[in-house]
């Protein structure tokens, strides 16, 4: 599964069988990232399109020292999980 990152719509995607799952977020502010939206179509749930959406998303605020407020939930149980992410998180 290849994730692109769209900085104009400011989205993660990924296409898989026509089918468009994302990861939408705001800027917060100059160093700062509001991941708030993942959506996975039905027919590609339960095969981890979620969780890879959100650690390439939270993978480039990492690599770009951004902090990162976990509005969606599914980012925020990730973050969780993985403690990795730690140095990222404001809570929103």
């Amino acid at each position: 599964m290849h994730v692109e990152h769209d900085e104009l719509q400011k989205r993660f995607y990924t296409t898989i069988d026509g089918m468009v799952a994302r990861l939408e977020y705001g800027v917060a502010g100059p160093d700062t990232l509001e991941y708030y939206s993942t959506f996975v179509p039905p027919e590609l749930r339960g095969q981890g399109v979620a969780r890879r959406l959100a650690k390439e998303a939270l993978d480039y605020a990492l690599a770009r020292q951004k902090r990162v407020i976990p509005s969606c939930w599914f980012v925020q149980k990730v973050m969780d999980e993985e403690r990795v992410y730690d140095p990222l998180r404001i809570e929103s």
